[in-house]
């Protein structure tokens, strides 16, 4: 008879340390990140195209300062609330948090985790070098990001920690976290009373892309809304029934060089596989 195997669950990094004030995550094979906060300056119904177009440039700003070796992972928390109406003591300031009080409307934080990798495979040496320069590159993008009007701020320990407790929750409307049970559905996760999915947007099997995608999308619906600028997911907002959407955007920066060296492979007929000795 088959036993089934069971493994714990473990968390994917080690411990929190500190850089020149910087908290520092570290990985468990050895790689180590840094954790921010930013502030979205682009409204939702801003109706300003540049300001897409400025976000893009501004991330293109940040691959350039890391180079290759480094990942960027940028989560937006879409967490449904209720208005609650706080005491004024004038008239109309009354009587305009009383015609808002009960009403739903979305919250949205976005994280920024950068991380510096390690070689694939290579025994983890500590090299302060390379701690150094990593320290170097991240000022340089908080001084970009401080410029393009974002307020990043790194995360403490605590906030780190919360963060992670309330991703694994899926709670982020609750000031009190709660780890429930799991139980694993056929198409879902249960964690108490709550479904989770995971859905990717791009369908990874067959990757049918457009040559090129911009940084926002015009939407013409009406007479009153003629080449209206919006995000190119916005539909994000319009999901119905829904108390937690964390987006989760993930970017790595391989190795130019092999890279390349592949795709000259490839082109030649030669499949890229890393040659093993014995």
């Amino acid at each position: 008879m088959k036993t089934e195997r069971k493994t714990a669950f473990e968390m994917p990094y080690v411990g929190i340390d500190h850089y020149q004030g910087m908290p520092i995550l570290y990985g468990d094979r050895g790689d180590f990140s840094v954790v921010m906060r930013l502030t979205n300056p682009v409204l939702q119904y801003g109706a300003d195209p540049e300001a897409y177009t400025v976000f893009q440039q501004v991330l293109l700003g940040v691959v350039k300062i890391l180079g290759e070796g480094h990942i960027i992972q940028k989560q937006d928390v879409f967490i449904r609330r209720k208005y609650r109406a706080e005491p004024a003591s004038e008239f109309l300031q009354q009587k305009y948090q009383e015609h808002f009080d009960g009403r739903e409307y979305t919250e949205i934080r976005t994280y920024l985790t950068i991380t510096r990798q390690i070689k694939k495979g290579a025994f983890y040496t500590y090299d302060r070098r390379v701690l150094v320069n990593f320290g170097q590159n991240m000022d340089k993008v908080f001084d970009l990001l401080t410029g393009a009007g974002l307020s990043p701020s790194y995360l403490t320990e605590a906030e780190i920690n919360r963060f992670v407790n309330r991703v694994l929750g899926m709670e982020f409307e609750n000031p009190n976290i709660a780890l429930d049970n799991l139980r694993c559905g056929e198409r879902e996760l249960l964690i108490g009373e709550r479904a989770i999915r995971c859905i990717s947007i791009i369908n990874t099997d067959s990757v049918d892309l457009p040559e090129k995608v911009g940084a926002f999308t015009s939407r013409t619906e009406t007479s009153g809304m003629r080449d209206f600028p919006v995000d190119n997911l916005f539909f994000l907002h319009q999901v119905p029934g829904y108390k937690t959407i964390i987006y989760n955007q993930l970017l790595e920066i391989p190795n130019q060089q092999i890279t390349l060296g592949n795709l000259k492979l490839s082109e030649k007929g030669i499949r890229a596989y890393p040659i093993r000795q014995t």
